[in-house]
């Protein structure tokens, strides 16, 4: 595992997630690890612009309001009254982070009197907070888990002549009774392909562990066929035009009965999407940089 971190950079997380101890150099040399990712690609392909806009949920969210379905409110920039009347209007919210990832401190509040006082305590502290619409998605993509907002990780990379490709497509699924669906907060992930729009490999979570049937729902992963997929890779390449100096995006997308929604564009996106389909992108990567 050492000697792996000092030829190809690869993490204690990469070697495991990524079975490096079943590949041979020349396979190992094909994936983008955490040193390629955070010492190259993270200095090489964004400029300052970029990294306020897609670091932060409330600049994005400004920045790409046209592109969004759903209603959102910047909490510090918000009275009281418009916290209530958003909460009031939609009965049911989404709290999120403005500097949050990886689904880490995202959770719902109802319209109740509990749920709001705890919520502007939080924010008298000086917490830094966006309130979400819930988005209502394709009645396809609720029935793998009617609990989370089930959203297409679409990642791409725009090359220097600012032609966008796309490098990845995945589904990602809440794995339990949450609303969250990242990863690493313990929802599934899995490949799809991206001319098909069909899940072409099984899922898997964040500790490697594959999944053919979703644990809550017993849908069967690989097969599934994404609804309304002839423009989620149109819509994507749409959104990197946005700000065409964050050339390399993870976009999450919604699915939504008449359309597409974006949650957010994750600048950075990391290297364990590979594991959906166990094929290292390093190489592809490197053609546009």
């Amino acid at each position: 595992m050492v000697w792996n971190w000092f030829r190809f950079g690869c993490s204690d997380e990469d070697f495991l997630l990524m079975e490096f101890y079943r590949k041979n150099r020349r396979e190992k040399q094909r994936w983008l690890t955490s040193a390629k990712n955070n010492r190259y690609l993270y200095k090489t392909v964004y400029d300052d612009d970029a990294r306020l806009t897609f670091d932060n949920k409330e600049y994005f969210d400004k920045r790409f309001k046209h592109f969004m379905k759903h209603d959102v409110l910047v909490l510090r920039e918000s009275k009281t009254d418009d916290i209530l009347a958003f909460v009031n209007k939609y009965k049911e919210v989404i709290i999120k982070p403005a500097n949050g990832a990886c689904g880490v401190g995202i959770y719902k509040i109802k319209n109740d009197k509990e749920a709001i006082d705890k919520l502007i305590a939080r924010l008298k502290k000086g917490e830094n907070l966006i309130m979400e619409q819930l988005i209502v998605q394709h009645p396809e993509m609720a029935r793998m888990n009617p609990t989370s907002v089930n959203t297409i990780r679409v990642i791409t990379m725009v090359d220097r002549n600012g032609d966008t490709h796309i490098i990845n497509t995945s589904a990602k699924f809440g794995g339990s009774e949450n609303c969250i669906s990242n990863t690493l907060s313990g929802g599934i992930s899995c490949h799809i392909n991206s001319e098909t729009g069909i899940v072409d490999h099984p899922g898997y979570d964040k500790h490697g562990e594959d999944y053919v049937m979703h644990p809550v729902s017993k849908v069967i992963i690989p097969g599934f066929q994404i609804p309304n997929w002839s423009g989620v890779c149109d819509f994507a390449i749409q959104l990197s035009k946005e700000v065409p100096t964050g050339r390399y995006i993870g976009w999450d997308i919604v699915i939504t009965e008449n359309g597409y929604d974006v949650l957010e564009g994750n600048i950075h996106p990391g290297q364990d999407f590979q594991r959906s389909d166990k094929t290292g992108r390093w190489n592809l990567i490197k053609r546009f940089i």
